[in-house]
């Protein structure tokens, strides 16, 4: 019964050289074909930078945008609580033997 299931679902069975890209098709491609709609998940303003920056220096725009991502990370300065979260430390105690 297993192989028979095995047979009809094509385990084990060989199926020849296959490429990562014959799997997961051509990612350039489809990169290329969906383009726009790539550009214009991204910040306006980010876009515009990029594409300056693209017209002085030809280099890929999806290359360009990744570096200017990792140059735009968003830092927020954390404000001072106004008590801390241990509380005081109190002043230590003598103990004496005896």
């Amino acid at each position: 019964m297993s192989a028979n299931v095995n047979t009809l679902l094509g385990i084990g069975q060989p199926i020849g050289s296959v490429r990562y890209q014959d799997i997961v098709g051509d990612t350039s491609r489809w990169r290329d074909e969906h383009r726009d709609q790539i550009l214009n998940m991204d910040r306006f303003d980010r876009l515009k930078r990029a594409k300056t920056i693209v017209a002085a220096t030809s280099e890929d725009i999806f290359d360009v945008i990744a570096e200017l991502r990792k140059d735009d990370r968003r830092h927020y300065n954390r404000r001072k609580p106004n008590r801390t979260a241990n509380g005081w430390r109190r002043p230590a105690t003598e103990h004496t033997a005896g």
